[in-house]
């Protein structure tokens, strides 16, 4: 039922191409209620090869997932409530010429008062972060790629 209702509040909007990698698919993927909320910032996560963008938007449960369990893992990591987490939308990086992939970008608000404290932890794979007592959390936080700043303007 969550499954079902998750997936129809998904929308896509695609692009021919995408710089390099003449990627044809989806240039973003959202929730349907993804507007900001007072006193927040949107920041972003990004993923390793492993959670690649053609690979995750091309498989509808991995979205899903994603939009399921950042939430709570960004809620548990932060010490906020889940509704303090607002998923915006997953999106391309194009990598192709560094890395050779291009990496999934995990966009969503958090409260202006855990930047911070967000940008210490992506950094660190001891922290809350990446410690989830819930496996499936953690394991996807294992393929968060730490090396990307946790706010969009910074990349």
């Amino acid at each position: 039922m969550l499954e079902s209702w998750l997936q129809s509040q998904i929308t896509k909007k695609y692009a021919n191409s995408l710089g390099r990698a003449r990627y044809r698919g989806p240039r973003w993927i959202r929730t349907e209620d993804s507007a900001q909320r007072e006193d927040t910032i949107l920041i972003q996560i990004g993923f390793r090869y492993e959670l690649n963008y053609p690979f995750a938007a091309n498989n509808v449960a991995y979205q899903q997932q994603i939009f399921q369990y950042i939430p709570q893992g960004l809620a548990f990591g932060l010490d906020l409530s889940v509704e303090q987490v607002m998923m915006q939308s997953l999106r391309p990086y194009d990598t192709t010429r560094d890395l050779g992939y291009i990496k999934t970008l995990t966009l969503a608000y958090i409260p202006y008062n855990k930047v911070d404290q967000l940008q210490l932890q992506l950094s660190s794979p001891t922290s809350k972060l990446y410690n989830n007592p819930d496996p499936t959390v953690k394991q996807l936080f294992s393929f968060v790629n730490p090396n990307l700043p946790g706010l969009p303007q910074s990349s």
